[in-house]
């Protein structure tokens, strides 16, 4: 039997652009949009907040200029103080009279860019304009890299076995690296 070299050639093409079709066919990024202006008037009642890229495993944190004396501290908060937009499901903490804690029920997904709303007005009396403040921050995304160093023989003069030199490297902050 003959083999049509059109066929053979038909075969070669549609590989090749069935390779180039699925390894360019990645999911599309996330939006970027400006994350939300502060106004400088929350600076009289929020010192420090969660913002940036942080750990998939970190906790969202509010830190007051003034120590809140309702404050018990380590047990679960009955106000609601954080929406999230994608929702976040977890439990809000004084750690102390002035640090809020949100703790995420889960690890957050990699990548993910996470709008928040801080409900200041839960706490405080406080004007119109700063009863909610919000911000933004996202989860570092996961990458995997290989250093690779060569081959290094056992021995130097036998060549007929060599080791391979390298290392992974994972990149992923730990939860204690939080941008606060």
């Amino acid at each position: 039997m003959k083999k049509h070299p059109s066929l053979s050639k038909f075969v070669f093409l549609f590989l090749i652009a069935a390779l180039v079709f699925t390894t360019q066919c990645k999911q599309k990024p996330q939006e970027q949009k400006a994350p939300p202006k502060i106004d400088q008037a929350f600076t009289g009642y929020v010192s420090a907040y969660t913002y940036g890229v942080i750990s998939n495993a970190s906790v969202v944190r509010i830190k007051l200029m003034d120590n809140y004396h309702d404050a018990k501290i380590n047990e679960p908060l009955d106000l609601k103080l954080f929406s999230f937009s994608p929702k976040i499901k977890g439990t809000a903490y004084f750690v102390d009279k002035r640090t809020i804690e949100f703790q995420p029920e889960e690890r957050l997904p990699s990548g993910q860019i996470y709008d928040a709303k801080f409900y200041l007005s839960e706490l405080h009396e406080v004007p119109k304009k700063l009863e909610t403040m919000e911000f933004q921050f996202q989860t570092m995304r996961q990458s995997l890299s290989v250093i690779y160093d060569g081959l290094k023989a056992y021995d130097p003069k036998d060549l007929s076995g060599a080791e391979n030199y390298g290392a992974p490297l994972l990149q992923q902050m730990r939860a204690d690296e939080t941008n606060y």
